[in-house]
């Protein structure tokens, strides 16, 4: 993989709300950038983060780890965790260990 592939995040301040985008394919490599960057956004004073995968075409379950570690963070303060524009193959791992419904998500590999 070259350095234009590499997995990468972006973050948007939106008032209240955080968006911070991913790219890339998130595995153990990469899930070190998206847990330093969760950990970012989670520090901030902030209502509502949303962590937009539409340009993640790949998730293995070392980076549902790091999503599940810092959507419980985020639960323990009072922040919404919101993860959107699910790709089918990210969708179908969440679907597959039962983790979309903690994300409030339902019938995403249908």
């Amino acid at each position: 993989m070259n350095d234009a592939e590499q997995f990468r995040t972006a973050v948007a301040d939106e008032g209240d709300t955080l968006r911070l985008s991913a790219y890339g394919d998130l595995d153990l490599d990469a899930g070190g950038g998206l847990r330093d960057a969760l950990g970012f956004c989670l520090a901030c004073p902030v209502r509502r983060l949303v962590v937009d995968f539409s340009e993640v075409p790949f998730c293995d379950c070392a980076g549902l780890g790091v999503l599940m570690e810092a959507r419980a963070l985020a639960v323990r303060r009072n922040v919404s965790f919101e993860l959107v524009g699910v790709q089918p193959r990210v969708a179908w791992l969440l679907s597959l260990t039962r983790t979309d419904v903690a994300f409030g998500l339902k019938d995403l590999a249908a």
